[in-house]
């Protein structure tokens, strides 16, 4: 199954330019919303991988959360890669030091590539830990037969005493 990926901005354009480059560099599928509220209800159902997430949601419709509010509800459940047309430096570590595993200026003349090498980045990640929980099942299943081993020999050790006395 192709990993999703949920876009969150209000600027259609951002959404669309967005959506092209990431599917020209990944398999995966693409969703876009306008804002965190037209977004929350879909993505518990959906399970993102990745959410690219503006910060200013609420330059067209003030009755929009920021986006500082949609990382602390998105945050458990996907990697999120912040995305703003500020430079502000604060807040981007605000961000980081809140649960954001990247923030990327829109001002940025390679703000493209950021955030395409932020995915790839976020996606080895993910790969990284499937085979560490891989390895985490081998070693409990071995952990298993060793003990199952072991309290079957100390039942034959206990038939064999039993039988003897």
């Amino acid at each position: 199954m192709k990993p999703t990926i949920c876009i969150i901005d209000d600027s259609e354009i951002t959404r669309e330019l967005l959506s092209y480059s990431i599917k020209n560099e990944f398999d995966v599928n693409i969703i876009q919303f306008d804002s965190y509220e037209s977004a929350k209800e879909e993505i518990s159902a959906i399970k993102p991988s990745i959410v690219v997430l503006d910060y200013n949601l609420s330059l067209k419709n003030k009755k929009n959360k920021n986006g500082d509010f949609a990382l602390k509800k998105l945050k458990k459940d996907a990697s999120v890669i912040m995305l703003s047309g500020q430079n502000d430096k604060s807040k981007s570590v605000e961000l980081l030091l809140n649960g954001a595993v990247d923030y990327i200026s829109k001002n940025e003349e390679e703000f493209l590539s950021e955030i395409l090498n932020s995915i790839k980045s976020i996606f080895e990640m993910h790969k990284y830990k499937q085979q560490e929980i891989k390895e985490e099942i081998k070693i409990t299943k071995s952990i298993a037969k060793v003990i199952t081993g072991l309290e079957l020999g100390i039942l034959i050790l206990s038939i064999t005493y039993f039988l003897n006395n």
